[in-house]
């Protein structure tokens, strides 16, 4: 007969490597007397581990990922259909990042940006984004060092909080409505809150966009945050091929996903790493959180 030793009651086949034995499952004796059985004690992480998160048999579900010894993830239903919303035309909106048209450099809004309501984002509460022009929605604080996220994800180097629908290091604000910038008129990264509580929309839209690698591509997309069911939505309008042609404007060389935080712990990757986002806009993808 073999004998496990544990400070606190085991379930057969989990125990915990951070605090002990994980509660709710037979005494030690008992483990010790079904030592026969098919059950073997393993040792697991209950921080880490989507089948034992927080506790022992606490599975999380698809899509979701244990951090911190908390469910939290998102399930992705695409292509969907997302009513198309411009903030660049909705009462109150707000245009930004201006003077970051004709470059390809990151560029970001460092100020606070008000979301108008609270929004949960892999469990943790934000009030307020920052916007970069290389399709990045950040959430709380702008980090001390940021740039568009890299792929694939996680980015644990200079990872931050972010919902990423066209990371892209060479997109570009374009200043004119030349046949070169595609002809549709100068660019804008607008904001606004729309809606009453509590079912406001925080709605982000990056407008009349050029990849630079396709000379004359234009791009127009927006991430809408949804009140109280915490949801995202990701809606491609315009993805219109330039000069060069290729697939650059319908995403191939770009990241889209979430992060949850600088430590990688927690992220969804929807596509990125040379795979197209949509076969042809308009496309939606939405988001939902998975517990």
């Amino acid at each position: 007969m073999v004998l496990l030793v544990a400070a606190a009651p085991l379930v057969a086949g989990c125990s915990s490597k951070n605090g002990g034995a994980a509660d709710g499952g037979a005494s030690a004796g008992d483990a010790g007397d079904d030592a026969g059985s098919d059950a073997a004690p393993c040792s697991v992480d209950l921080q880490t581990d989507p089948n034992n998160c927080g506790a022992c048999n606490v599975k999380c579900s698809v899509g979701s990922q244990c951090v911190d010894g908390k469910c939290a993830g998102y399930t992705i239903q695409k292509p969907f259909s997302v009513a198309w919303a411009d903030a660049c035309t909705l009462p109150n909106q707000h245009t930004v990042l201006q003077n970051s048209a004709g470059q390809t450099q990151w560029a970001a809004t460092s100020d606070p940006i008000p979301i108008g309501f609270t929004f949960v984002f892999y469990g943790t509460s934000y009030t307020q984004a920052w916007i970069a022009n290389q399709g990045t929605l950040g959430l709380g604080a702008y980090p001390s060092s940021a740039s568009v996220p890299s792929c694939p994800l996680p980015v644990t180097s200079d990872g931050y909080p972010a919902i990423i629908p066209f990371g892209d290091q060479s997109l570009e604000l374009t200043t004119s409505s030349s046949a070169s910038d595609g002809g549709a008129g100068a660019s804008a990264v607008c904001y606004a809150t729309e809606g009453t509580a509590p079912n406001r929309e925080f709605v982000v839209t990056w407008e009349n966009l050029t990849e630079d690698q396709d000379s004359g591509s234009v791009l127009t997309f927006s991430v809408m945050l949804s009140e109280s069911s915490n949801t995202i939505d990701l809606a491609y309008h315009t993805a219109k091929q330039g000069m060069n042609g290729g697939a650059y404007v319908d995403g191939v060389s770009a990241l889209v996903g979430l992060q949850g935080d600088a430590k990688g712990m927690a992220y969804t990757q929807i596509s990125g790493c040379g795979q197209e986002i949509y076969p042809k806009a308009p496309y939606g993808i939405h988001l939902t959180p998975a517990m």
